[in-house]
């Protein structure tokens, strides 16, 4: 396995010392590469999880999503996780979630100021926009709040945005921390935490969802769809990571 740019390609050139190696060609074990290796050490060096943390995923249910509810449960957090379906509520219960948060069915505001009055401890934000200036409303005292890149922060206007009003004296006035994350600024840690992941999933302590669209159709094989397997990922219907069969 390997993590360069180039995957829609038929051939990758990728150095020796980058590769890296795996009994077998288990397709379990892609959902822990990008996303298995963004979900925690993330949560682990940005967001500092405790046990008894209460933290929060947007997009639970989703490739980096769904891990980051897997190893916020195993370090011993309760874990709300958002997501935009009954389906995937029920996925997300399945993976140990305590609470799914259906935000398309439900008021999410509503749920956090009645169920969680003090706070969260952690909230890890991937969707942007106006979802992250929602959620550190709801940010506890000495919470940490970790940025990873935003379904809606993907053009110049979106960026260059100043979701979160009045963030300096935000942070003063509850001692909390805002952080951003990108994995290759953690390349020297990849390593050991697959390894950790990969133990996790031999002890069944990890659950990887892989899905390659036939829920919704015919599976997804060779480069001639990757177009519509980008289109179902961002449909918003899929689970877990999303594959094309090559």
């Amino acid at each position: 396995m390997h993590m360069k740019y180039g995957a829609f390609s038929e051939y990758v050139y990728v150095p020796e010392e980058d590769v890296i190696p795996i009994a077998s060609a288990n397709g379990s074990l892609l959902p822990l590469l990008v996303s298995g290796a963004t979900a925690s050490l993330s949560l682990d060096k940005c967001g500092l999880i405790l046990p008894g943390d209460k933290v929060l995923i947007t997009a639970a249910a989703g490739g980096a999503g769904h891990i980051a509810v897997q190893w916020a449960k195993n370090a011993g957090c309760h874990v709300i996780g958002t997501c935009s379906s009954e389906e995937k509520v029920k996925f997300l219960k399945g993976i140990g979630c305590d609470r799914p948060i259906n935000d398309k069915e439900e008021s999410l505001v509503d749920i956090l100021h009645k169920e969680y009055p003090d706070g969260l401890n952690v909230i890890w934000e991937s969707i942007g926009g106006e979802m992250s200036d929602t959620l550190f409303k709801h940010l506890a005292v000495k919470g940490r709040m970790v940025i990873i890149e935003g379904i809606s922060q993907n053009t110049k206007e979106d960026l260059e945005k100043d979701v979160i009003k009045g963030l300096p004296t935000k942070l003063l006035q509850r001692s909390s921390m805002l952080s951003g994350f990108y994995l290759p600024h953690f390349k020297n840690d990849i390593p050991h935490y697959l390894s950790i992941l990969v133990s996790l999933l031999h002890e069944q302590s990890l659950k990887p969802h892989i899905d390659d669209g036939s829920s919704h159709g015919k599976p997804f094989k060779g480069l001639e769809d990757v177009s519509r397997a980008i289109e179902y990922l961002q449909s918003g219907k899929c689970k877990g990571k999303v594959i094309v069969h090559l």
